[in-house]
C-alpha cells in the first residue's frame, strides 16, 4: 500500500491569470529528506492547527494546516466532503482538495479506475502495486508497476545486482582498490572505487 509522506513545496505566480491555460514548465527536484523550517519561521502557526513550512524556491514560510482547518494561520475550520479513504489536505472556493488512493479520482474522489483489474493491465511482481496513469495521456500501456526496495523493470520482475567478494586476509597488501562501473542505458557510466580506508568517489 503506497503512503504520502511530505517533502516540501513550491509556489509559483500565475502570470496571465486572463488566459483560459497557463502551461508552466517546471522540472522540480524533491529533496529525499522533508526541509525543516520550525527553528527559523517567523509565523505564528503553532497557535492555530497547523505547522510551519518553507517555500523552497522562494524562501518565504506558510502555515501547513492540520486536516479540517484552514486560512493563514489555520484557525479556520471546515468539514472535508472527499471520499472515504481519500486525503483531505485543503480547501479552495469553499470546495475541498482531495488526494485520491490509487483506484479512484475525480474531484472529491468518488469514480472508480478499473485499470488495473482488466486483462491488459501490467502483472505486478514481488508485492508490486500496479498504478492506473491518466487517460488524458495517450500512451500505449494505461497502466504502470509502483516497485518495493530492491526491484525494478515494466513489472518489478528485476532485483537489485549484488556483488560479493570475498578475499582472504594473507591475500592483501598494503592497499586494496575495487573498482565498479556502473552503465544505465539513458545516462553516461558512473564509474566508482572503494579504497581501502573505506571511502566511496567518483572518478
Amino acid at each position: 500500500m503506497l503512503t504520502l509522506k511530505y517533502r516540501v513545496s513550491w509556489i509559483f505566480p500565475i502570470l496571465f491569470s486572463f488566459l483560459p491555460v497557463y502551461r508552466l514548465p517546471i522540472q522540480l527536484t524533491v529533496p529525499l529528506f522533508p526541509v525543516s523550517s520550525e527553528i527559523k519561521c517567523p509565523l505564528e502557526c503553532k497557535k492555530g492547527h497547523g505547522r510551519c513550512a518553507l517555500f523552497l524556491n522562494s524562501g518565504t514560510y506558510f502555515c501547513q494546516c492540520d486536516p479540517g482547518w484552514f486560512g493563514p494561520f489555520c484557525t479556520n475550520s471546515y468539514q472535508c466532503n472527499c471520499s472515504p479513504g481519500s486525503l483531505c489536505v485543503g480547501t479552495s472556493r469553499n470546495q475541498s482538495i482531495c488526494v485520491c488512493p490509487i483506484n479512484k479520482y475525480g474531484k472529491r474522489c468518488y469514480l472508480t479506475n478499473n485499470l488495473c483489474q482488466e486483462k491488459n493491465a501490467k502483472n505486478c511482481r514481488n508485492n508490486g502495486t500496479c498504478i492506473p496513469r491518466d487517460l488524458r495521456i495517450p500512451v500505449d500501456d494505461k497502466t504502470t508497476c509502483s516497485c518495493p526496495d530492491k526491484f525494478h523493470g515494466d513489472e518489478c520482475e528485476l532485483n537489485e545486482t549484488r556483488i560479493d567478494l570475498l578475499i582472504e586476509m594473507p591475500a592483501m597488501k598494503d592497499s586494496l582498490l575495487i573498482h565498479f562501473i556502473r552503465v544505465n542505458s539513458h545516462m553516461p557510466a558512473l564509474q566508482l572505487y572503494q579504497a581501502n580506508n573505506g571511502g566511496l568517489m567518483n572518478v
